[in-house]
């Protein structure tokens, strides 16, 4: 993709832009709804990127934002839309009014590029932000949507063609695959917009992007029993016969493991291509035995395995772990193996959102990883200052030698801050760890709420109220995100909305977002972090000497802090690592996505002629003929003509047709060769379109083979590039680069597919039994 940089502003400018926007604050007050709502035809006659364009769009945004909600907003905002405006993140810290900005620069956005998509985080935001931005855009004259998942087709269609769509990034992603799946053009939804702009953008172009989107359908084979064998053979491993690499979740097997392996499957080579099934099966098991935890990442509930979303807690009814691993994870917990799924159509986000020339995003938290959303998505990062100095007390992290210890020191700051009747945030990072503490704290009687991850809008509300002078309310730390927290009076003259952070997360970012709960618009507030030697983070990475200073702390019953710098900034540099990892692996992701983007591409242009363009179905169909032609003439008419293998070709040839042929005839050359096998192959093609005759039914029909056999091998190939990248990974950890070899396998396969569509679209077509329309035209 490339990233449309139509033009870029120094901040100089922009602050200039923003000062001017305010300076039109008394001539814009003066016009009349009518006019403001007309003001976009004299806008769309300036150039999009001029400074006259600029100052009056954003005026007239403004005006239109004060008139709905009471509310002029501030100069930094006005920095924040016009960063938003020329396709780059803002970061605005939590409570400066980022759902508002959004309109600034989605009022430039549509006037320049017709049509913007709005992404949320989940569908409360986006129904809840599209109702607050409804009003607004009307007054400007533009018109807007919501998109989600339960919309009927003809819904959907109205949505993608309003000025302003809101949405998720999981609707979108899927909308684009289903409608590649569509059989009529009818069927299909999604139109790219110009622009496109992203909220909470770390969330969705980073956390939510470190798996792909998958449509799954029913697999063609029962590969229950292999799943069952690969866990019995994997159960039997030692921990000598593996490799564990916790901080890439990769297993792979040991010199010792490949043995047993080998000897396991009476194989002398686990790798060779035969192999290839096996090696997945194994790759699953070995990933559900060593690194999949019962109570972690999934449970167990009426005999059904049910995926846990680690961020929230929340236990995920209507999703399943991929590529097999929900197989393999029902086969080590012995429980009824479910209908093996097979990967139909796939996508990342960071390839999606790139097919959008115009985009931009917005969040609290997105400094720390600037560098990723650069390389990955070619997006600067832009701090934009707050509007009000920020009085927030950041106190220094506390580090215990255990969980049980550090729980306890929570308990006592709790209880102190509650009694000062100051508002308390306590953030984990899974609801098990919340509902540790809230134990901890109904046995000391101290009231509060716990913020279980039921549903998005019972977590705004929750949220919302936090804020409450002496409340205590424990929640997972990306809880409620999108949601400020309202502080009372009462609070702020107690000193404001203390967050007390229980963990460090695998990111900052989340560390971040935690801390932007307190002294938003410059109340006052304070956080604190708490930490321990058996918090995830250290745990996840066994390290022997914190092991043994764990266990020397606990000998010693220290139960107060460890005042050591040293080991502090060493597990806030194991933080680092992990982000890294982290990072690594969502470049991985898109790495292996890229392949088989050019491969998607080339296809689905392919499928869309077929659907919906009848004046090319003729040729296409005449095109696969002619490439069977070729692909025949090819392999048997080799070398000098002594060599040739007439007889292969004509049985060859004979299948694909249903007509005899002779080739005992003496021809010069491939070229004569080739022309006397098409002119017959299209006399057959020319009868075939005789019995059908109407040219509307030759269309249906060529249509439907080309996308029954395209749909069918197509959805093979996916199948395959997702095992294959399992494969790779597994096969090549430590040697050869896995991308690589997944390219050289992918493009491979990539290629049969395309002479197996050519030879089964051409022997459907020509061998179709049509002697009933045949014997109707008799009668």
């Amino acid at each position: 993709m490339f990233l449309n940089r139509h033009f870029k502003l120094s901040e100089n400018n922009v602050d200039k832009i923003a000062g001017q926007v305010l300076q039109l604050q008394g001539s814009f007050s003066k016009i009349s709804d009518m006019e403001l709502l007309k003001y976009k035809n004299i806008l769309k006659t300036y150039k999009p990127t001029s400074q006259k364009f600029l100052v009056e769009g954003l005026a007239a945004a403004r005006e239109a934002i004060y008139r709905q909600t009471g509310f002029y907003l501030y100069k930094v905002q006005l920095i924040g839309g016009l960063t938003l405006y020329q396709n780059e993140i803002a970061e605005m810290a939590t409570g400066e009014g980022k759902t508002l900005t959004a309109v600034l620069a989605i009022y430039l956005a549509t006037l320049a590029y017709n049509n913007v998509h709005v992404v949320t985080v989940n569908p409360y935001l986006a129904r809840r932000d599209s109702e607050i931005v409804k009003p607004i855009f009307e007054l400007l004259g533009l018109t807007t949507s919501l998109n989600y998942s339960d919309l009927s087709i003809k819904a959907k269609k109205a949505a993608y063609h309003s000025d302003i769509m809101y949405t998720t990034g999981y609707e979108l992603g899927f909308d684009c695959l289903r409608d590649n799946l569509a059989i009529n053009t009818s069927d299909q939804v999604q139109s790219i917009a110009g622009f496109c702009l992203i909220d909470e953008a770390d969330s969705i172009l980073l956390d939510e992007a470190s798996s792909p989107l998958i449509i799954s359908g029913k697999t063609k084979k029962d590969y229950k029993n292999d799943y069952i064998k690969a866990n019995d053979f994997v159960s039997s491993l030692e921990i000598k016969d593996v490799n564990i690499d916790r901080k890439y979740n990769l297993v792979t097997l040991t010199r010792s493991g490949l043995e047993k392996a080998q000897k396991f499957y009476e194989t002398t080579n686990i790798y060779a291509s035969g192999q290839l099934k096996n090696l997945h099966f194994i790759k699953m098991a070995l990933t559900a035995v060593f690194l999949m935890k019962k109570d972690v990442q999934y449970i167990i509930s009426k005999n059904k395995v049910l995926l846990v979303d680690e961020g929230t807690g929340r236990v995920q009814e209507d999703k399943k772990f991929t590529a097999g691993l929900q197989q393999a994870i029902e086969a080590k917990e012995k429980v009824e193996i479910e209908d093996i799924q097979s990967t139909v159509a796939t996508i990342t986000y960071q390839n999606f959102f790139k097919e959008y020339k115009n985009l931009s995003g917005m969040t609290g938290t997105a400094f720390t990883e600037r560098e990723e959303f650069e390389k990955i998505y070619n997006l600067n990062v832009v701090r934009i200052p707050r509007h009000t100095p920020l009085k927030r007390i950041d106190k220094p992290t506390v580090l215990f030698s255990d969980e049980a210890t550090k729980n306890n020191a929570i308990l006592e700051l709790v209880k102190k801050i509650h009694k000062m009747n100051r508002p308390v945030l306590i953030g984990t990072v899974s609801v098990r760890k919340s509902e540790k503490l809230s134990k901890l704290f109904k046995e000391n009687n101290l009231e509060h709420k716990i913020l279980n991850a039921k549903n998005d809008c019972e977590e705004a509300k929750i949220i919302e109220k936090a804020g409450t002078a002496g409340s205590i309310t424990i929640a997972t730390n990306m809880a409620g995100r999108g949601t400020d927290i309202k502080i009372e009076t009462k609070s702020k003259e107690a000193g404001g909305l203390f967050v007390i952070g229980t963990e460090l997360h695998s990111s900052r970012r989340i560390d971040n977002q935690l801390r932007g709960r307190s002294g938003r618009q410059g109340d006052p507030g304070t956080t604190q972090f708490y930490i321990s030697l058996d918090d995830n983070i250290i745990k996840k990475f066994k390290n022997p000497k914190l092991e043994n200073l764990q266990k020397s702390l606990m000998q010693n019953k220290l139960n107060g802090p460890i005042k050591s710098k040293h080991l502090l900034n060493s597990i806030i540099k194991l933080q680092e690592d992990v982000e890294y990892s982290n990072y690594l692996t969502r470049q991985q992701v898109a790495k292996f996505d890229l392949v088989v983007q050019q491969e998607r591409k080339i296809a689905y242009k392919w499928r869309q002629e077929v659907l919906g363009n009848p004046l090319t179905l003729k040729e296409l169909t005449e095109k696969q003929i002619v490439k069977v032609v070729n692909m025949g003439v090819s392999t048997f008419c080799t070398g000098n003509k002594q060599k040739w293998e007439k007889e292969q070709l004509s049985a060859y040839l004979s299948k694909v047709s249903g007509i005899d042929f002779n080739l005992n005839i003496e021809f010069k050359n491939t070229r004569e060769v080739k022309n006397y096998i098409l002119k017959k192959l299209m006399q057959q093609y020319n009868y075939q379109n005789q019995f059908l005759g109407d040219t509307e039914l030759i269309e249906q029909f060529q249509r439907k083979i080309m996308l029954f056999v395209f749909d069918d091998e197509w959805n093979d190939l996916v199948d395959y590039m997702t095992e294959l990248r399992q494969t790779v990974l597994f096969k090549s950890y430590g040697q050869e680069d896995p991308v690589v070899q997944y390219r050289l396998n992918g493009n491979k396969k990539f290629q049969n597919m395309q002479t197996i569509i050519a030879y089964r679209v051409t022997k459907l077509y020509l061998c179709a039994d049509l002697k009933i329309k045949e014997k109707a035209n008799e009668s």
